[in-house]
């Protein structure tokens, strides 16, 4: 059984690294996949969240913060070690490898864990259907770009979704149990 998940896992690395190719993709992944490249508009939803909401909102960015922080740690230093998953471009032959090839583990995809962790908090603290369409197009290009450049199989980033979700449900859940945050 693990055999055929790693072939349909593997298969579905193929066709987006190698058949979706396109000069617009190979531009705007790279792009988009790199955290640095983000930080002004993380900095920018920080002020306007606590701009449009005061002290919840800085309720909500510290959520969110240690729900990024804890879905980062237990990718990099729990799930990557456990598994000890290769990257793909570092197992399989002509990869499209459009960064560096990583030299950690891949299973789970920390860069999906991170941004669905975010985005799982502050949809739940807004729990509008703007927020939740704007975080799965952020959530979705970014996993989605993982694979694209070469660095993750698809169920890297299924799995870093799913460690996301979890650490988003368990620091939003944790926030509204602290009894001076519930005025």
């Amino acid at each position: 059984m693990l055999e055929i998940i790693k072939e349909i896992d593997t298969l579905l690395f193929l066709i987006i690294n190698r058949t979706l190719v396109n000069p617009v993709f190979d531009l705007v992944m790279p792009f988009i996949t790199q955290f640095k490249n983000s930080i002004l508009l993380l900095v920018f939803l920080a002020l306007y969240i606590l701009y449009k909401k005061r002290i919840k909102g800085l309720e909500i960015i510290i959520a969110t913060t240690l729900a990024v922080i804890l879905a980062d740690q237990l990718s990099s230093h729990l799930f990557k070690p456990f598994f000890a998953r290769e990257r793909p471009c570092a197992f399989l032959e002509n990869v499209r490898l459009l960064m560096w090839c990583n030299s950690s583990y891949s299973f789970t995809s920390s860069h999906a864990a991170t941004t669905m962790a975010g985005g799982t908090v502050v949809y739940l603290y807004l729990k509008s259907l703007r927020t939740f369409f704007l975080a799965a197009i952020v959530v979705i290009a970014i996993g989605f770009s993982r694979v694209y450049i070469g660095i993750h199989y698809p169920f890297d980033v299924f799995g870093g979704w799913i460690l996301g979700i979890t650490s988003g449900f368990l620091c939003y859940g944790v926030f509204k149990k602290i009894p001076f945050l519930k005025k």
